[in-house]
Parts: structure tokens; sequence; C-alpha cells
């Protein structure tokens, strides 16, 4: 397959042609549209989110677990009537754990002991019953207790803020963006909004 048919998330519209290569460029609505019509597999974007994470997260290093070789699997067994079957992404490295896989929320004792949670967190569980699959987990500072992602563990990210994720991750095309207008925790109040909560 050479091309394929989907809306990308840089204002294309529905019926722009994008080369197999480009997958990563389309946003998660997009994936997901192109799996329920048949024009790509589940195991297309992952392998596609892969080999952009590959091209350029040396340089910026926002993923710092990889679970390539997991996600190929799922990708494999996804339900295909899920809703966003086979759709790649990347979890923060904090609070919420998936079963088997490395957590450390940004702590060397964590990360050299390789201490990973028996069980998926209610997050993942949900992601995972959408058919969303994981791709690996984001840098952060310790605890995420900093601002700005400079961690003597895991190395420094090259983004503002104290997670790549929301940020480096879909800007640099790693996985799909998610709009941050469907998430109350990033939209940012106004500064009356801010004085009001002050006051409360």
């Amino acid at each position: 397959m050479n091309h394929i048919v989907a809306g990308c998330r840089d204002q294309q519209p529905r019926g722009w042609v994008v080369r197999i290569q480009d997958l990563s460029r389309i946003d998660a609505i997009g994936q997901a549209h192109l799996v329920r019509s048949g024009q790509v597999a589940p195991h297309d974007l992952v392998e596609a989110a892969i080999d952009r994470i590959a091209a350029v997260d040396p340089e910026l290093n926002s993923i710092v677990t990889q679970l390539f070789d997991k996600a190929r699997r799922e990708a494999g067994a996804v339900d295909l009537e899920a809703p966003f079957a086979g759709v790649p992404y990347v979890l923060k490295d904090h609070l919420t754990g998936s079963a088997g896989d490395p957590m450390s929320e940004g702590l060397a004792p964590l990360r050299e002991q390789g201490w990973a949670p028996d069980t998926d967190s209610f997050y993942v569980e949900r992601m995972r019953q959408a058919g969303f699959v994981l791709i690996g987990k984001s840098n952060l500072p310790e605890l995420a207790l900093r601002a700005t992602t400079e961690s003597a563990t895991l190395g420094h990210a090259t983004t503002r803020g104290m997670s790549p994720d929301p940020r480096v991750v879909p800007a640099a095309d790693q996985v799909p963006q998610w709009q941050q207008v469907w998430c109350r925790w990033h939209t940012r109040p106004t500064p009356g909004d801010r004085f009001a909560s002050l006051q409360a």
C-alpha cells in the first residue's frame, strides 16, 4: 500500500492523500477511522509510531521506557470493534501504571530495581478497552515535583513543563495528538478564574 486517505492533523481536509510512512502525522480520530474503514491494520499504526520514535527520540529523550514488542503483540490481538483499535499512545511514568511494565516515578531506586505493578491502573484498563495500544512511558522529573523535566535518573527532556507527553511527543509526531480542549485538566483558566479560585 503506497497511499491512504485520511484526515491529517495539520488541517488537511478529509480525503487528503498521505503516504503510509506519514501515518504518525494523523491524529487519533483519523487513525481510528483508517482502521475501521479497513485502509490500514492496527500494526501499521504501531509500526509507524515505533519508526518515528526511533528517528527523533534520541535527541528529544521523551520516551524513557520503550514497550515496542509488547505493543506489537497487543496490536495483533486488539479488538477491531473497539473505537480506537490500534491507536498508539504514551503513558507518563507517574501514578498510572500498566501491568508488568517498569514504573519508576523518575526515582533511581525504582528504575534500578525494575519495579512493575501487577495490575493495570483504571486509566490504562479503560484505554485498553477502547482499543488503544500503549507504546511507551514518557520522561518526568522525580515524582513530577518540578515544573521542568530535568531528571537525574532519566536525563533531561527537550521540553518546557514537567512532562513531554502532552507537548513534545505529539508535536514530534511520535504518537497521535489529543486535542487539549477535550481535557479539562489541560484547559488554562483565565486570570479571573485563577483569582476567584484563590479567593475561594
